[in-house]
């Protein structure tokens, strides 16, 4: 449901996944219209970090029932979420941001010593990724750590309330900060972009933290 035009659909120990048509229209356009492989390397990247934590769930044999590559994103039905401790979703949050820092150690001495651009682009790619999926924002796998941590001490209202607070903390300067950005120059509005994004995402929808 949702998904458009289907790829691809397979089954990996009771997982249902989709790949959808656009998913994979997005990979091969950006391959033939981004020669230096830039966008390319971005997506795998953040492939690689839906991966991560797909590989922390498989390990604790908590697989979500469904995953549906879509166009823009990656989502997932994981009904069993509930079952389990705040200390076992920490390890499945952070091992997404954590797959992107491992590819980036290893890719920086391979390129270190054959410095092909498209390894360069893949380390830049990851760090950039695992950075910013760490930033302590709700809706961001840093937010969700940060939520996961509180409840433990706080239970549940209070971290819900204390993961929010400082998300808003972090995203007002950064969207102040992206204002004057694009002030300086119209065409670097991506600061203030995904600032008011995920400000809007924190009001408006029930904040996620997977």
């Amino acid at each position: 449901k949702g998904i458009g035009i289907v790829l691809m659909e397979f089954t990996f120990r009771g997982c249902r996944i989709f790949v959808s048509f656009w998913f994979a229209a997005i990979l091969a356009v950006s391959a033939v219209l981004d020669p230096s492989g830039g966008v390319l390397c971005g997506l795998l990247a953040a492939v690689a970090h839906e991966l991560g934590h797909l590989l922390e769930m498989a390990r604790q044999n908590c697989l979500p029932k469904k995953i549906a590559f879509k166009m823009f994103r990656v989502d997932m039905v994981d009904s069993r979420r509930n079952e389990r401790s705040y200390q076992r979703d920490l390890r499945i949050i952070l091992a997404g941001p954590g797959l992107n820092f491992l590819l980036a150690a290893l890719c920086l001495p391979v390129y270190l010593l054959l410095p092909y651009q498209w390894l360069g682009m893949f380390f830049s790619a990851n760090l950039l990724v695992g950075f910013f999926n760490i930033q302590p924002i709700a809706t961001l796998d840093g937010g969700a750590a940060l939520y996961a941590i509180l409840s433990v001490r706080l239970g549940e209202k209070k971290a819900s309330f204390w993961a929010s607070f400082f998300s808003f903390v972090i995203l007002v300067p950064l969207a102040a900060l992206g204002f004057w950005i694009l002030l300086r120059n119209p065409y670097q509005f991506s600061l203030l972009f995904i600032s008011v994004y995920l400000m809007g995402v924190l009001v408006l929808q029930k904040t996620d933290y997977l």
